[in-house]
């Protein structure tokens, strides 16, 4: 009989981030916080922060979606609801700049959700 380890996906992301880079690292976080979504908001406003800072340098409109989505939906669930909406109506104007039309109804819904 042979043992499993069980390894979450969760885990190998935090390995890997410390040593993560550029575009990856980016893409970590934003797995993160969608990760950590129902676990730890706290988490989630950390790694979402650090992702749209290293964000500043690069075009990842789709990204920058989730994170803020994520973000908007984490300060909600800590009752901070003007920062909450501050990320929910980025997002919203970030969507209808690119046209994605499916990332739009995600941020309006975490808007009306935080209302």
């Amino acid at each position: 009989m042979t043992e499993t380890s069980e390894i979450t996906d969760t885990e190998v992301l935090l390995k890997e981030l410390p040593e993560a880079r550029g575009l990856d690292k980016i893409h970590i976080l934003a797995d993160l916080t969608v990760a950590f979504r129902e676990i730890n908001p706290e988490k989630v406003i950390e790694f979402g922060k650090q992702g749209l800072e290293l964000l500043q340098e690069t075009e990842e409109k789709d990204l920058e979606s989730v994170i803020l989505s994520e973000l908007c939906w984490a300060y909600q669930r800590i009752d901070e609801y003007q920062t909450s909406l501050d990320h929910g109506f980025e997002m919203l104007e970030l969507t209808i700049e690119t046209k994605d039309d499916k990332s739009k109804a995600t941020a309006l819904n975490r808007i009306g959700a935080t209302y």
